[in-house]
C-alpha cells in the first residue's frame, strides 16, 4: 500500500480587515483572525462582528478557511455570562474553527457547538504524544505545536526521532499538526518564557499577557532583574 500524503494548509494570521484581506489575495488556504474579546492579540485593530461577517463570507466566496482565536486564560465570569453568546454569534456565521487555550472553552465548544473543530493554542503547552492524545480524545481536531523542537516529545525518547518524524508519527493519528513559520528574532531578543505562557509584563507593565495584552517582554522587562 502505498503512503498517504498529507495536503499541507497554508495559514496566515489576519489581525484587521485590511489583512484578511490581502492573505486572501496572496492565496493563503487560511486565516486565523481576533474577535472583539478573548484573542490573545489584544492591542492588533481585530474585527467587530460585522466585519467579521464580511470576512468569513468572502473567505469561504474565495474556498478559503478561516478560524476563530479564543486563546487567553478565560475568568469564570467570562464564561458565566459572555462566551456562549460569543460562541454562537461566529457558529452560526460559518466559522472554520476555533483556536483555543481555555479547557473550559474547550468543553463548551465539545457539548454547545460539537460539529465546529476545535484547535488547541500554542499556550496550551502540550509537548508529549499523550497530552496530545488527551485532547483529541477531549474533541480536538489540530494541535499548534510550542516549536519543531518541542516535537521531539511527541515521539519515544528512545526512538531517535527527529523533529520530521514525529511530524510524521502525528499525522498518522487522529490529530493535525501545525507548525509556525516566523522571520528570525532581532539579536539579542530572548524570550525567557514557556511558549506563550509569559507572565514577565506584569512586572513591568502591570499587564497580563495571558489575557492577549502582548508587549516585546525580551526587551523590556528583563531590565528589571
Amino acid at each position: 500500500m502505498g503512503q498517504t500524503t498529507a495536503k499541507v494548509e497554508l495559514l496566515a494570521p489576519a489581525g484587521s480587515p485590511v489583512m484578511a484581506k490581502a492573505v486572501i489575495g496572496a492565496g493563503a488556504d487560511a486565516l486565523y483572525f481576533g474577535g472583539e474579546a478573548f484573542g490573545a492579540r489584544a492591542y492588533a485593530p481585530n474585527f467587530s462582528r460585522q466585519e467579521a461577517a464580511g470576512m468569513l463570507d468572502l473567505a469561504h466566496l474565495y474556498g478559503r478557511k478561516a478560524y476563530l482565536t479564543v486563546n487567553t486564560v478565560i475568568k469564570n465570569r467570562e464564561m458565566e455570562r459572555q462566551m456562549y453568546d460569543y460562541l454562537r454569534f461566529y457558529f452560526e456565521n460559518g466559522v472554520d474553527g476555533v483556536l483555543v487555550q481555555d479547557f473550559g472553552v474547550l468543553t463548551m465548544l465539545r457539548d454547545c457547538f460539537g460539529s465546529l473543530p476545535v484547535h488547541a493554542s500554542t499556550q496550551m503547552n502540550i509537548m508529549t504524544r499523550y497530552g496530545a492524545d488527551f485532547l483529541a480524545k477531549n474533541g480536538v481536531k489540530r494541535i499548534v505545536a510550542r516549536n519543531p523542537r518541542a516535537l521531539r516529545g511527541f515521539a519515544d525518547r528512545g526512538g531517535g526521532l527527529r523533529p520530521r518524524g514525529a511530524v510524521r508519527l502525528l499525522f498518522r493519528a487522529v490529530l493535525d499538526v501545525e507548525l509556525f513559520g516566523r522571520a528570525k528574532r532581532q539579536p539579542g531578543a530572548v524570550r525567557p518564557a514557556v511558549s506563550s505562557a509569559i507572565h514577565l509584563a506584569g512586572v513591568g507593565w502591570k499587564e497580563s499577557q495571558n489575557a492577549g495584552k502582548v508587549f516585546a517582554e525580551s526587551q523590556g522587562s528583563m531590565r528589571y532583574f
